[in-house]
This record gives structure tokens, sequence and C-alpha cells, in this order.
């Protein structure tokens, strides 16, 4: 009898060690995703799976740290100007725009105007077209190579179900007499001349 009870508890004890080591197992896979993923909900989640566990402290700091960082501000957009303008007007008009309670709008530079390119893989927001301002490709050679920056026509392309060309306030690089400007009927992220008339939406 005795000899079965040291058996039973050296068993017992065996399956604690495989028990707890497990949970270390995935206490450690879940902090290692935590760690990778990086944000406020995956620590949370970390902290109430494993509220002891080894990466508990840093779980508290970094949702600390996360919610102190500033929110990525979405952009809002105007409704479209009564007319066409040229790349002055354009200014003018969204630097003097109150809509919606708002003053402080500005015409759109190519990145915000390509983020209401949907359907387009090429064109859209970090896509094969190379134009960009936050990258400081502005000149001619970002619109290479040929085709990398537009679709097919008669497609759905605009966000907001725009279509013809508008206007941004980004200017070739190389090209002063030109900005850049996009035609949601093709997808296309394309230039024109500063004095040609394009529909005009302002972006807050």
């Amino acid at each position: 009898m005795k000899r079965i009870l040291v058996f039973a508890a050296a068993l017992f004890a065996t399956l604690m060690v495989f028990a707890q080591a497990s949970k270390n197992v995935q206490d450690q896979q879940a902090c290692d995703y935590a760690r990778k993923k990086g944000t406020v909900e995956v620590w949370q989640d970390y902290l109430i799976q494993f509220p002891q566990g080894m990466c508990s402290f840093e779980a508290k700091s970094e949702i600390k740290d996360l919610n102190k960082k500033p929110k990525n501000k979405e952009l809002q957009w105007s409704n479209k100007a009564p007319r066409g303008m040229n790349l002055n007007e354009a200014i003018n008009y969204c630097k003097n725009l109150t809509e919606d309670g708002h003053s402080d709008w500005r015409l759109p530079n190519i990145d915000e105007l390509r983020t209401l390119i949907k359907n387009c893989p090429k064109s859209e927001t970090g896509g094969q077209c190379k134009v960009s301002e936050r990258s400081g490709c502005l000149s001619l050679s970002c619109w290479e190579p040929e085709g990398s920056c537009y679709c097919k026509d008669g497609g759905a392309y605009s966000k907001l179900g725009d279509t013809g060309w508008f206007k941004s306030s980004s200017t070739l690089s190389d090209i002063s007499t030109h900005s850049w400007n996009v035609n949601f009927e093709y997808g296309l992220v394309s230039y024109g001349y500063k004095t040609n008339s394009a529909i005009v939406r302002c972006v807050r």
C-alpha cells in the first residue's frame, strides 16, 4: 500500500511538472504573439489569459505606452466643388472653405488622393505605382514602368463614387508646370498642366 501511495505521489508530481511546462510554453507563445502584433488589444488578451505570466509586467508597460501614442487621424473629405478649377484656384478654394462646421480644409496631396482609389491594387496606397509625396517620388520617372499607375477603363475605382479628373497639390519635382492628379474612371495616377481644370475635393 505504501508503495502505491509513493508511486501515486511521484506520478502526480510528474504530471504537475508536465502541466506547468505546458503552461509555460503557452505563456511564451502568447507573449511572442503579443510582441509581434504590438497592439493594446492583443496585450490585454495576454493579461486576461496570463495575469501573472512571464510577460505580465511587459504587457502592462506596453499598454500604457501604446495608449499614450496619438491615434492616426482618419481623413475627412468635403463635397465636390461646384465647378472645375486649376491648381491655384483649387488651393484657394480649399483654404477658404467652411463646411460641416470646419474651416481647416486643404487640397489633398497625391498620397491623400490615392487613399480614395479602390479595386485597382496598382494605384491604391502602397501599390506598384511609385508616385508619392510621402516617399519623395514626384518626378516623371516615378510613373514608370508603363502601366504601373492605372487599371482598365470603366471600373468603379472611387470609394466615393467619383469619376473624372481630380486635382492634387503635389507638383512634379522635375516639371514645375505640372501637378499629379487622379482619374477615377481608370484608377489612374497621372499628371497634367497646373492650369488645366479638374474636379476638387478638399480634405482635413
